[in-house]
Formats: structure tokens, sequence, C-alpha cells
């Protein structure tokens, strides 16, 4: 989970997808956290991307703040159904 606090956005990216794939249950709240601090869009792709493959009920209500982000692609991956 460390790895998602990394300076550079590529390994931060691939640390969301790795924890997402695995399904890790304890990475959850920590990715929702980061989703709504961070403002680099490939992560916030990353990190949505595992959180609905996770499908934990606790980030429904982050995964819909999604909605409304000022970025179009993160609004239309929200708007895609599973991932």
């Amino acid at each position: 989970m460390d790895a998602l606090y990394d300076g550079n956005h590529w390994v931060a990216f691939k640390a969301a997808d790795a924890l997402g794939r695995i399904a890790d249950p304890m990475a959850v709240e920590t990715m929702m956290d980061l989703l709504e601090e961070t403002e680099d869009v490939p992560l916030k792709v990353a990190l949505i991307r595992a959180l609905k493959k996770m499908g934990d009920p606790r980030s429904e209500t982050i995964l819909r703040k999604m909605e409304h982000d000022p970025n179009p692609d993160v609004r239309t991956l929200f708007a895609e159904e599973g991932e």
C-alpha cells in the first residue's frame, strides 16, 4: 500500500492496479482516501478501476462522487459498467 504514495505516478498506478487484482480489503480505505485527495488523473483511473473491481460497498459513495470529477476521462470511467 505504501507504493500508492510513490512519487512516480506510474508506480502508484501499478500499485492500485495490483491491489484491485488481489482485492485486498485492507486497502479499500487507503485507496478511497487517495482517490479523494489526488489530482493525478492516471492514478484516479487506476484507483476507480481497482475499487470497482473489488466491489466493496464502502467505496460506493466515493465512486459516485467521480461522476462530477472535472476530468472527462474520469467521468467516463465512472459511467462504465465493471472495469
